[in-house]
């Protein structure tokens, strides 16, 4: 699941270009887009639900934060603490009790981190998802106004595995209320018994903010580094491996 926490921070925010939709709600759903593309430094809440072809239900929750211009990102939820700063990429697997600690230019060549924090920060994949042939395939099925809040309700084709987001934005605040999104994917297994089932993929981000706790993501707090050696203060327990 860890790319759909990812997702979270992706924001695909798509608008149909084919359907029948009003020139006014056209440039209302272009202003919220371009709201969330420019946003550089925003901290949310997320709950991810995984439905599976077997009925059982995996759940998280947790919380991000996105900050561009520092170059910094923090996801944690029960499953994992993940943490990118000051060039140094930290992941805690809580259910594995390990921990992995990288210095990005050890492991990777110049451009590869480059491009690894274009991807956080400089919201390429949105721009990949606002210039994709989602565009064409987005219907809108609800807008509405009530102030500064706008609500939006996009769905999508059978036959695409993305179903339905929806947007509440603040322009007040310049910021998402909430986001949803719905992802299925159908059983491609061999398994007869589970033809016509799928998974399902609920993501739901809310509690918007551009303030964070600078404590939870210092990587003082969880680590120091003494002569190219690594140290754990925070879950000092857990399996470390390292590449410093």
């Amino acid at each position: 699941m860890k790319k759909l926490f990812f997702c979270c921070s992706i924001f695909l925010a798509c608008f149909s270009a084919s359907g029948q939709i009003k020139s006014t709600d056209l440039t209302e759903i272009k202003s919220v887009v371009e709201g969330i593309k420019n946003l550089s430094k925003v901290g949310y809440q997320f709950a991810i639900k995984a439905h599976f072809p077997n009925d059982q239900v995996d759940k998280t929750k947790g919380e991000a934060y996105l900050d561009g211009p520092d170059k910094v990102m923090y996801n944690s939820c029960e499953a994992q603490t993940l943490i990118y700063s000051r060039d140094l990429y930290y992941k805690a697997d809580h259910r594995q009790k390990a921990i992995s600690i990288i210095r990005m230019d050890k492991r990777y060549k110049k451009d590869r981190v480059g491009a690894i924090e274009t991807d956080f920060f400089a919201n390429a994949y949105m721009d990949k998802y606002i210039d994709s042939t989602l565009l064409k395939y987005a219907i809108v099925k609800q807008l509405k106004e009530n102030g500064d809040t706008i609500k939006m309700s996009l769905t999508f084709p059978a036959s695409m595995a993305l179903k339905k987001i929806n947007i509440t934005y603040d322009r007040k605040t310049s910021l998402p209320v909430s986001y949803y999104m719905s992802i299925y994917y159908p059983w491609q297994g061999k398994d007869k018994k589970f033809i016509g089932k799928g998974t399902t993929y609920e993501i739901l981000c809310y509690q918007y903010t551009k303030k964070f706790d600078k404590e939870k993501y210092e990587l003082d707090k969880y680590f120091t580094i003494t002569n190219g050696k690594a140290s754990l203060k925070k879950y000092s327990n857990y399996h470390l491996t390292t590449q410093l």
